[in-house]
């Protein structure tokens, strides 16, 4: 567990990646993180909404902010999700299908 940590802080360091959490009563109940970012690219993954909390837009609220961000810094965003459902939830903050292979999805705000 020391070396996943350790490689975490690591790759945020380095400005890699970044994460976003949503805490009610010191309980995470959503995150999303970029899995990847270079010059002008990015990857926006690793979402999730604890059960319980679903339907109250903490994934899209997420998802809307560091889009918006990674925006303002110009990067081109793709998004990769392995959950069939988590495609309508892309769509409604403006990812497009970009290619069946991976379930690679690019946003186009």
């Amino acid at each position: 567990m020391e070396d996943l940590v350790k490689q975490m802080e690591e790759r945020i360091d380095s400005g890699f990646v970044r994460s976003y959490v949503i805490k009610q009563d010191n309980h995470v109940v959503a995150h999303l993180a970029t899995g990847a970012e270079i010059a002008k690219l990015c990857t926006v993954c690793y979402g999730i909404t604890d059960s319980n909390y679903r339907g109250r837009g903490y994934f899209r609220n997420l998802m809307v902010y560091l889009c918006s961000e990674l925006g303002k810094e110009g990067k081109e965003i793709y998004s990769v999700y392995y959950m069939e459902n988590a495609r309508k939830q892309h769509h409604k903050v403006g990812f497009v299908d970009c290619c069946e292979f991976g379930k690679l999805y690019r946003n186009i705000q």
